[in-house]
């Protein structure tokens, strides 16, 4: 099984494909792939997207999940799993994740969020990471999230550097020429972006962490954060009830046989 459908509350579709690229038909993504172009440029309020670089954080990835309401796209997002050398067990990458400016609000962020996080129990993971330019996603994770926040999560900043590394290989069209600059300290990417993602920073009116952005983070310039969070204690999410209509532990059981490799993480796929 590579794909399963999920009926939402809110009388949303969720469809999560597992390796989209080659999962989906050829027609199906040629389908899909403008519309996510659309969502990301009018969700991200920035027409500078290229189509290319939503291909790559929307059909080549490990995971796709698409929201559709009346058979109309109203979102996506995506997630890749993989191993870093600092921890035994793989790190779930939140990526790509996009909606569409009119849709916004309506609480379709957090199944995107679950479902992935219920992904990364699937394939044995022990934390997540992503990497963005606003405020209000790291308001939205943080009740998840640990590093950089969290003055007892900053041990995670080796973490947070190997998955800058891997996205700088694999996760980007841009790559600066001056490598990963990395900050442990702070959670900083420098020129993480060729550009700015958003063209007004969507502020989320949470003091610490707007601050936090202001004094760290050089959005113009495409400097990223990394939020690191762990897997652990995170199974009764009391969101998933009320976003998705299932429990996280039904929700985990639904999504398993999605699973990308053993329960142990010891081979790990994805497209790209």
């Amino acid at each position: 099984m590579n794909s399963i459908k999920i009926s939402l509350p809110n009388s949303t579709v969720l469809r999560i494909v597992r390796d989209p690229l080659n999962t989906l038909t050829q027609d199906e993504i040629d389908a899909l792939l403008p519309s996510c172009v659309a969502i990301a440029r009018t969700g991200f309020g920035s027409d500078q997207i290229s189509e290319s670089d939503v291909a790559l954080h929307a059909i080549e990835v490990g995971y796709g999940a698409y929201l559709t309401t009346n058979d109309q796209l109203v979102g996506f997002a995506a997630a890749s799993v993989f191993k870093v050398k600092r921890l035994v067990r793989p790190v779930l990458y939140l990526a790509g994740t996009a909606i569409e400016k009119q849709s916004q609000g309506w609480d379709y962020y957090h199944p995107l969020v679950l479902a992935r996080l219920a992904l990364g129990t699937v394939n044995g993971a022990s934390h997540f990471a992503t990497r963005t330019q606003s405020p209000i996603v790291c308001k939205a994770l943080r009740e998840y999230t640990w590093y950089p926040f969290d003055r007892s999560g900053r041990r995670y900043g080796h973490v947070a550097r190997e998955v800058a590394e891997h996205l700088y290989e694999h996760g980007s069209d841009f790559r600066g020429p001056e490598g990963v600059l990395m900050d442990e300290e702070t959670g900083v990417v420098r020129r993480a972006y060729e550009q700015p993602m958003y063209k007004n920073v969507p502020w989320s009116s949470h003091a610490e962490i707007d601050n936090y952005f202001l004094e760290n983070v050089s959005t113009e310039h495409g400097d990223a954060l990394i939020l690191v969070g762990t897997m652990e204690g995170r199974a009764d999410m009391s969101r998933c009830m009320q976003s998705i209509g299932m429990s996280f532990q039904e929700l985990v059981a639904l999504l398993s046989p999605l699973a990308l490799h053993g329960s142990q993480g010891e081979v790990v796929t994805a497209s790209r």
